[in-house]
């Protein structure tokens, strides 16, 4: 039978490999969850049951309050850092401890859930 013929859904079994028709050129391996093209000229081998692809696993998760305390000791290494190359320009330290706290808040912002 040639790839077109099964339906979405439809397990079939092609190059030794087992998947799962998830479009009209693609299908979804059943071990490894990956996505592949299957040309429309393919022999494939329908199965009696459909088997569910397994779902990669999700990726780990960054305790907010980790990254947020991880961004805050950068921001104060960062002036620490900074602070002997400066001159003794008042005005153009301040610039630069501005410029700092303004990518400080922007990295907060980018932490935050996005709102509805």
């Amino acid at each position: 039978m040639k790839f077109p013929q099964l339906a979405i859904g439809d397990a079939f079994s092609w190059q030794g490999e087992i998947y799962v028709k998830t479009g009209p050129i693609a299908a979804t391996h059943s071990a490894s969850g990956q996505n592949r093209m299957i040309p429309r000229s393919a022999l494939v081998s329908p199965l009696g049951a459909v088997v569910a692809p397994t779902p990669p696993p999700a990726p780990a998760l960054i305790d907010p309050a980790r990254a947020l305390a991880a961004l805050e000791l950068l921001h104060r290494r960062c002036l620490e850092i900074v602070a002997p190359l400066l001159p003794a320009d008042a005005e153009t330290r301040a610039e630069l401890e501005q410029a700092l706290a303004a990518a400080l808040q922007q990295a907060r912002s980018a932490l935050q859930p996005p709102g509805p």
